[in-house]
């Protein structure tokens, strides 16, 4: 398949950089953050291309490992093409707003950013898990068909308190989900590798929902010895 994309970041030689992170993904979409030490704080700023030509659904999944491993324990701000459009409801814009709401994550970005002469598409985000951060988009000027991003930090009210979210996978809660996930209506009849996944995770995710739905607690990172070993023993009295 034919190649195209790939991210660069840019750094004002003012800010000091403590780190690069980089997601290795599969072909045709890159995600690379860096840490820097801004407003007194660390943050993780990163940029994603996610191609039009690659698998939504395994994009999808390298995004939850992104906001599960990036966005729950650090100060971040994520600025991409997605080419996922947020303005019209999909399996998979659907998909990214669960991720979104999940792990408390604020999509910034309201107006169309790809406008064309029969088409206007929301697919460029600015993510973070930060207060009063505004984003802005640019119509001008044009150097590609996608309108210029930029994120405003000002007004930025950082906070030490994170948040742990959780499910109750208790031994009853894991019966009744294996209970129910076997009076599910399996429509699986096709060999349509898309629709069997669809199904598949439709079919779950409302039973585990419904079953076990998602919890959340804040704790203060600050405190070097409670880390996520503690909070789960805290969790399991």
């Amino acid at each position: 398949s034919r190649h195209t994309g790939g991210v660069l970041i840019y750094i004002k030689n003012n800010y000091e950089l403590s780190g690069v992170k980089s997601f290795v993904m599969h072909e045709n979409y890159w995600c690379k953050f860096v840490k820097i030490d801004m407003m007194s704080s660390k943050w993780l700023v990163g940029c994603l291309y996610h191609s039009p030509s690659s698998s939504d659904a395994r994009f999808i999944e390298d995004f939850e490992e992104i906001c599960d491993n990036l966005f729950s324990n650090n100060r971040c701000v994520l600025v991409g093409d997605f080419n996922i459009d947020l303005l019209r409801s999909s399996f998979y814009s659907d998909k990214i707003r669960q991720l979104i709401a999940l792990y408390s994550i604020s999509q910034l970005v309201t107006k169309p950013t790809r406008v064309t002469a029969t088409s206007e598409t929301l697919v460029d985000y600015v993510l973070t898990n930060q207060n009063n951060i505004i984003a802005h988009v640019h119509d001008y000027p044009k150097i590609t068909d996608h309108s210029v991003l930029s994120v405003d930090l000002g007004n930025c009210s950082c906070t030490n308190d994170q948040l742990k979210k959780y499910r109750n996978f208790s031994e009853k809660n894991l019966n009744s989900i294996k209970t129910n996930l076997m009076m599910c209506d399996w429509n699986l009849d096709t060999t349509d590798i898309e629709r069997i996944f669809q199904e598949i995770s439709m079919n779950c995710n409302f039973v585990v929902d419904d079953i076990a739905p998602i919890q959340t607690c804040k704790y203060k990172t600050k405190i070097p010895w409670f880390d996520n070993e503690v909070f789960d023993k805290i969790k399991d009295r």
